[in-house]
């Protein structure tokens, strides 16, 4: 299932301070200001105006030299199309930044980054430290060359980088940061040009009407056809605008992806429609395999598709569409050979594409961690790596079977800003069992599954072995009287309502995008899974610790 990512991005801007025990009424002060003092005066800053009208922050020298010298490049940034033998670079990337007329009373001191390896899944989100003078910095881990998103105090700044490059970007503060930015550096020319250049989006407002009262075929018409017709509008504008060939490349990609997303979209709730709505004729017409034919307007062997920050949604739509199979085949003999029959026979190719190999690579990580044995392990990768043969696979490959390892003895929290708070949370429960829930009080599957567990925590409220700990934070749950109640209602004994400065570094450290989260600790403090499975409790603490529980325990 898709991460829960809109609201959670719609609530996560940042608040600097201590953080509260509500349901144990004592506090732990992470940091030294709080975050009452810090909002306090918000509405005395001036937001961009004076008395004259539009207000001009100049940036200080020394700011400016800090810019310069961070941006600085030898190199000529590459403007030719994307070769794709060396398109795949594991590297990391810099953001630096200024935000004109910041102040720390406006409330929030950092932001965030949510970024996500496509080639496997993980999430890898990236904290941006904001300093009291208004400069921002951020190093991120990437792969390849991408497109992505700033998120700063409910704001998106989009960026395109390259691994090993630093992009500076100048911001001035007002209710849209995103509305005036200047970028500085070696991606400096290829940024303008995407910025630059906009085009019209399919229309979700009227999605859900569409898939309620269009068939199958004729949405797939219309849609193609207003496909066609933006593709060859954007075609002209980027002819006649002198754009580099790079960035036409990546503008291109852009808009076939987001149309092919929602094409894929039309099927993917249609079976909960038609339950809701039992006489809608539109809703039983079923969905045929060439229906997806649309896929071969792609090129599914360019890694170029990869630099779309909408290419995460494009491959798990794929991997859980017709042209992806696994449920269909996973009892036969040789379900990859006949997924792959499935693929080619909609996908007009000899060759397995790019895409393909990387839908099954997200599926080998999630099988690594279930390979019980070395033997199990070798015979998953051996039969992966059969097909795909490209190094960047190989090298992915090799990494997945060093994290399974990995997980079977757990890991020691590195020496971060992220693990010192997250240890100040557990010290208490030292020498013991956890299982840390992160939530929030507007995610419904967050609240569902706390309500859910409510009686096996309660059976397990005395033994010595274990605790449960939820933690959530000042911007995700901002109701305190909401916070104090639910506590009670739910029996959440150890609940931590931290702030969103020190969330953003919790999410940085136990990498993760959506929620719930959940993680489990060991009794030496070592984290065992920083993905616990936790809807398996009580298989996993057997597994894993079989002197503590056993069957009467549990």
């Amino acid at each position: 299932m898709k991460k829960i990512t809109i609201s959670l991005i719609l609530t996560i801007c940042a608040l600097y301070g201590g953080y509260s025990l509500s349901s144990k009424n004592y506090t732990i002060p992470l940091s030294s200001t709080t975050a009452s003092n810090h909002n306090k005066n918000v509405k005395d800053i001036p937001l961009d105006s004076t008395k004259s009208g539009k207000q001009e922050y100049k940036i200080p020298e020394d700011i400016q030299k800090w810019l310069d010298t961070k941006t600085a490049s030898a190199e000529k940034q590459e403007t030719a199309e994307f070769d794709p033998k060396r398109f795949f670079k594991r590297d990391s990337a810099t953001i630096v930044g200024y935000i004109k007329g910041y102040d720390v009373k406006l409330g929030f001191t950092s932001g965030i980054i949510y970024q996500e390896h496509v080639m496997t899944g993980e999430d890898i989100p990236t904290t941006i430290q904001i300093y009291p003078d208004g400069r921002f910095e951020a190093v991120l881990p990437v792969f390849h060359p991408t497109t992505h998103n700033l998120l700063i105090n409910d704001q998106w700044i989009p960026f395109y980088i390259e691994p090993g490059q630093t992009l500076g970007l100048v911001l001035r503060w007002n209710k849209s940061l995103s509305t005036d930015i200047t970028y500085m550096g070696k991606n400096k020319r290829i940024n303008d040009e995407i910025a630059k250049t906009k085009f019209n989006k399919p229309d979700y407002e009227v999605f859900r009407e569409l898939q309620k009262t269009q068939e199958p075929n004729l949405f797939l018409k219309n849609q193609l056809s207003a496909w066609d017709n933006e593709y060859e509008r954007i075609d002209r504008v980027l002819k006649g605008g002198n754009l580099s060939p790079r960035a036409q490349q990546i503008i291109r990609n852009e808009l076939n992806i987001k149309y092919a997303n929602y094409i894929f979209e039309y099927n993917l709730s249609r079976d909960y429609l038609a339950e809701q709505d039992t006489t809608n004729q539109t809703l039983k017409i079923p969905v045929e395999i060439s229906f997806y034919g649309f896929v071969n307007r792609l090129k599914l062997d360019d890694p170029s598709l990869l630099v779309s920050n909408d290419f995460s949604t494009f491959i798990n739509r794929f991997e859980f569409s017709p042209l992806y199979p696994m449920l269909k085949h996973q009892h036969e003999e040789n379900p990859e050979a006949l997924m792959l029959s499935d693929f080619k026979s909609v996908y007009k190719t000899t060759e397995t594409p790019l895409v393909y190999h990387i839908a099954g690579l997200r599926r080998l990580k999630g099988r690594l961690n279930y390979a019980r044995t070395d033997s199990m392990t070798n015979a998953i990768t051996d039969r992966y790596l059969a097909n795909a043969t490209a190094p960047i696979f190989k090298a992915e490959v090799s990494r997945l079977k060093q994290l399974a390892e990995r997980k079977k003895t757990g890991y020691e929290l590195p020496n971060t800003k992220g693990a010192n708070v997250f240890k100040k949370i557990v010290q208490p429960f030292e020498g013991k069992i956890l299982v840390i829930d992160f939530w929030a009080q507007w995610c419904g599957p967050c609240r569902a599954g706390i309500e859910s567990s409510l009686t096996k925590r309660k059976a397990m409220a005395d033994n010595p072995h274990i605790d449960f700990v939820f933690i959530t934070d000042e911007r995700g749950t901002p109701d305190t009287a909401f916070f104090e109640a639910y506590n009670k209602e739910n029996f959440l004994k150890n609940s931590y309502r931290i702030t969103a400065d020190e969330y953003l570094l919790l999410r940085e450290l136990f990498k993760f995008n959506g929620i719930p989260r959940y993680v489990l600790v060991d009794d030496k403090g070592r984290i065992r899974d920083d993905n616990f499975a936790s809807h398996n409790l009580d298989h996993e603490l057997k597994r894993l610790f079989p002197d503590k529980f056993n069957t009467s325990s549990l």
